[in-house]
């Protein structure tokens, strides 16, 4: 059985996806749980990697630091600006 660790938490799915996807392309198992605040009126998206590899999702992700912004475009490849 495998232990699950948080490793990032974000404001929407697509960069949840977009960070799984990449993490599970370097051989760290993911997984995104929806997690409700506040009552249930807004969400955040917990990412979830195998405990015993979170090492390896750290170090993958210190290699190429990319901003939620740059996930979301990667995820639906639209920008959104901030203002």
């Amino acid at each position: 059985m495998n232990d699950w660790q948080m490793f990032r938490s974000f404001d929407s799915q697509g960069p949840a996806q977009a960070m799984q996807a990449w993490l599970e392309s370097e051989g760290v198992p993911c997984r995104i749980e929806p997690r409700s605040l506040e009552r249930g009126i807004e969400a955040d998206f917990a990412l979830l990697v195998q405990a015993d590899l979170a090492h390896r999702a750290r170090w993958i992700l210190a290699q190429l630091q990319l901003s939620e912004r740059e996930l979301e475009f990667l995820a639906t490849g639209q920008l959104h600006q901030k203002g």
